[in-house]
C-alpha cells in the first residue's frame, strides 16, 4: 500500500517541478538555449512522475480504499478514482500529441496546452492535499506518526 510519506513526497515532487516548469515556460525563457533544454527535461520528468503518482494511487491507494469497512473511505476513493478520468484523458491527449518521444518544440499551441495541464496536475495535488489525506488521517488510514 502506498504510504502517507510516498504520497506527499510525490506530491511535492510533481508540484515543485510545475512550478518551476510554470516560470520557464515563457517566450523569452525559451529563446535561451540552456533554458529550452532544461524545460524540456523537466517537462518529460513531470510527465514521467505524473504517471507513475496516478498508476501508484490505482493499483495500490485506491484498491485499499474501496476494500475499507469506513463508507466515508470507499466513497472518498470512488470519488478521486472517477475524478481522475477527465485529468487522464487530458494528460493522455497531450502526452500522445506532444511528448511521446519527448520531442517537441515550444510554440505557442504548446505552451497554452502545457498551462492547461499543469494546471489540472496542480488542481488535482491540492485537492489530495486538502481533502483526501486530511480525511484519510482524521479516519486513521494514515496513522498520524508521533516524534
Amino acid at each position: 500500500m502506498t504510504s502517507l510519506e510516498v504520497l506527499t513526497s510525490q506530491q511535492r515532487e510533481i508540484s515543485e517541478i510545475a512550478s518551476t516548469l510554470r516560470a520557464m515556460l515563457s517566450s523569452d525563457q525559451l529563446e535561451v538555449q540552456s533554458v529550452a533544454s532544461a524545460a524540456r527535461l523537466l517537462l518529460c520528468d513531470l510527465c514521467r512522475k505524473t504517471k507513475q503518482h496516478l498508476v501508484e494511487e490505482d493499483e495500490e491507494l485506491y484498491p485499499s480504499l474501496m476494500a475499507h469497512t469506513d463508507l466515508q473511505i470507499q466513497h472518498l476513493a470512488w470519488g478521486f478514482r472517477t475524478g481522475d478520468r477527465p485529468l487522464r484523458q487530458q494528460f493522455d491527449v497531450y502526452y500522445r500529441r506532444w511528448l511521446k518521444d519527448c520531442e517537441f518544440r515550444f510554440t505557442d499551441e504548446f505552451l497554452d496546452e502545457t498551462a492547461e495541464l499543469l494546471d489540472a496536475i496542480q488542481r488535482r495535488i491540492e485537492r489530495e492535499k486538502m481533502v483526501m489525506i486530511p480525511q484519510l488521517k482524521e479516519s486513521g488510514f494514515f496513522p498520524i506518526a508521533t516524534a
